[in-house]
């Protein structure tokens, strides 16, 4: 445990399974490394309608939490891994802004896994199965099924789609709410 967790009896408003990383971004105007991933851009909005939202990731040696210690966010389902780095994305955008291509380098959090959701997060309102492979998604899925009666959700990626539409597809199934955007 990174930070001091919240009361054992706490309700949640909302957990997010999703990564806490480091962003590439380029774009025509330039080039910025930024923290990042899906966890780390669903837990800081989240942050601002309630104090009651937890995170399950896994970071490595060289992640940083002095921006989200600021946002009084529960880490009990936090893991540093100290033998290896924080997931690394890159993101190339086109002159339009609208085409993307994503590199993907999940090194500490290749490991993330079902059983890294702390017993106290399964009494919450909603967990959000952030952007992940879809076959990793149906996994936290399976094993929250049965354990909480928090409403699931997901989002996923278009190159998830085109690359593995049946399990993406069995995903957004078998939740109770989807974020997609409209190119996906």
């Amino acid at each position: 445990t990174i930070f001091r967790p919240y009361k054992k009896t706490t309700v949640f408003d909302l957990i997010i399974i999703g990564h806490l990383a480091f962003e590439k971004i380029k774009n025509p105007l330039g080039e910025k490394n930024v923290l990042g991933g899906a966890g780390h851009y669903g837990i800081i909005p989240a942050s601002l309608f309630s104090k009651k939202v937890g995170i399950v990731s896994r970071v490595g040696k060289d992640y940083d939490f002095k921006f989200l210690r600021k946002l009084k966010i529960d880490f009990t389902g936090v893991k540093k891994v100290m033998s290896q780095k924080t997931a690394q994305f890159s993101l190339d955008y086109n002159n339009n802004f609208s085409d993307r291509e994503v590199g993907l380098q999940f090194n500490a959090a290749s490991s993330l896994s079902p059983k890294d959701i702390p017993p106290s997060y399964f009494n919450s309102k909603f967990i959000h199965i952030a952007t992940n492979l879809p076959q990793n998604q149906l996994k936290f899925i399976n094993f929250l099924r049965g354990k909480t009666k928090a409403k699931l959700s997901i989002d996923t990626l278009e190159q998830y789609i085109q690359k593995w539409p049946n399990l993406v597809q069995e995903a957004l199934s078998r939740v109770d709410l989807i974020f997609i955007n409209k190119k996906e």
